[in-house]
């Protein structure tokens, strides 16, 4: 019974106070005379509670909206006359409305730009800790601890919103950090959508569960590609290249497209740490990215030191010599040109050809050069030019005989290549094994 008349008083006097802040609030102003324009609300704390910057504005813009209902347009000598009843009611409101914390005391100034001042204190404990734990669903370890580390300092900002309020005002204070993370999340990750939850009394645990939005990455291929290192070596270094590159499986395909090259350099990077031979044999990677649900990584992997290929051949309508292997063994002298040996055999006949030789990089396509057949003891020119992502157009020409051969070669895939050869009366297909 007590208890419902302490509830029943409490209504009576809390209508009572809105009953005098109506009356306050409509009181009529005299034409002409000066009168409150703006209200500027100041949060003041004692010395030994700190408010982080958000919350102290979140509760200065509950007390400008009190003020802005009660004192705008109000004439500055009523105002003054009648300060400590305006005080008053400020605070009772702001009482009412403000969770964890007691509203200490109020102070009006007013003038045309008027200013409140409100001390507030919190009601019992205060937060002496924050954690924060971070998990990203469905992405791998590594790249989860890389977007950590670039989803800004938001760790910081929880602990510098949460740590000292009262215990009490947790559950809005709470609601004030999501926004601000939110925020800043929506210019670091707008790719994600982060959830919020926070556990704990005077020590918080905030738990923050990052999803992906929008289209994800479901798969990726690598395809590798090299001018210089035998593909049988490529075979090897391909399962290591694609452990690496398989961690953008489960990111949002936006976020690939926004950070393409900088995640093809991390990959490189992640490569070339976990397996140090790749820098010990100057073997450099160039990633190209082609972005979406099933995204595509071409590598172009190359050694700047060496230069190896070893192909065989099978003719389909050469008059003879119908099959035959060729090793290239090439070695740098500096950025743009080669000295190499070219062996042929040929197992129909049993008969070697050794060819050595030197070659000139002229741009990213094109090979010239010159080399010499030991067994016929002839000079042969050579042109090789990239047409386009899997063709490349050969031409060699013999001075001294006026032999010519000329092949245009389309590459099926990474260990298979056909080639149109014509060469004096005589044309046929070369199926190319690049081993």
């Amino acid at each position: 019974m007590f208890k419902k008349a302490a509830a029943y008083l409490k209504a009576v006097c809390f209508g009572f106070q809105i009953a005098m802040f109506l009356c306050l609030g409509t009181a009529p102003s005299v034409c002409g005379a000066a009168a409150v324009e703006r209200i500027e609300a100041i949060v003041v704390t004692d010395e030994r509670t700190q408010l982080a910057d958000p919350v102290v504005r979140r509760m200065e813009a509950s007390v400008e909206t009190i003020g802005d209902s009660l004192l705008l347009g109000k004439e500055i000598t009523d105002l003054t006359a009648k300060k400590s009843a305006y005080e008053d009611v400020i605070r009772d409101v702001f009482d009412r409305i403000l969770v964890g914390y007691s509203v200490e005391t109020v102070m009006l100034r007013p003038q045309t730009d008027a200013t409140v001042t409100v001390c507030v204190k919190p009601w019992g404990d205060t937060i002496r800790s924050v954690q924060v734990e971070t998990s990203f669903a469905g992405i791998s370890p590594p790249v989860s601890t890389f977007l950590k580390e670039h989803a800004g300092d938001y760790e910081d900002i929880i602990e510098n919103i949460l740590l000292g309020l009262s215990v009490d005002s947790l559950d809005w204070a709470s609601g004030v950090a999501k926004r601000v993370v939110n925020e800043q999340l929506a210019e670091e990750l707008p790719e994600f959508k982060a959830g919020f939850e926070v556990v704990g009394g005077q020590d918080v645990t905030v738990r923050l569960t990052f999803a992906p939005q929008g289209e994800i990455v479901k798969t990726v291929a690598v395809d590798l590609q090299s001018e210089t290192i035998p593909h049988l070596v490529l075979w090897e270094l391909r399962p290591k290249l694609e452990t690496v590159a398989s961690d953008l499986v489960g990111l949002p395909v936006d976020y690939v497209l926004r950070h393409q090259q900088f995640l093809c350099d991390e990959a490189v990077k992640e490569a070339e740490k976990k397996y140090p031979f790749i820098k010990k044999h100057g073997i450099t990677i160039v990633p190209t990215m082609k972005v979406g649900a099933d995204t595509k990584i071409d590598l172009a992997v190359e050694t700047n030191k060496y230069r190896f290929a070893l192909e065989g051949y099978l003719e389909m309508g050469k008059k003879e010599n119908s099959s035959q292997f060729k090793l290239h063994a090439g070695r740098y002298t500096d950025a743009r040109q080669e000295v190499f040996l070219d062996v042929e055999f040929s197992p129909g006949n049993i008969r070697w050809g050794f060819l050595p030789g030197w070659s000139y990089h002229a741009n990213e396509k094109t090979w010239l050069g010159i080399k010499y057949n030991l067994n016929e003891s002839e000079e042969w020119l050579f042109l090789e030019e990239a047409l386009a992502d899997r063709w490349k157009l050969r031409a060699e020409l013999c001075p001294k005989s006026g032999d010519f051969e000329a092949g245009l070669r389309y590459r099926l895939y990474d260990f298979f290549s056909l080639e149109y050869v014509i060469r004096e009366d005589d044309k046929w297909l070369r199926l190319i094994g690049n081993l």
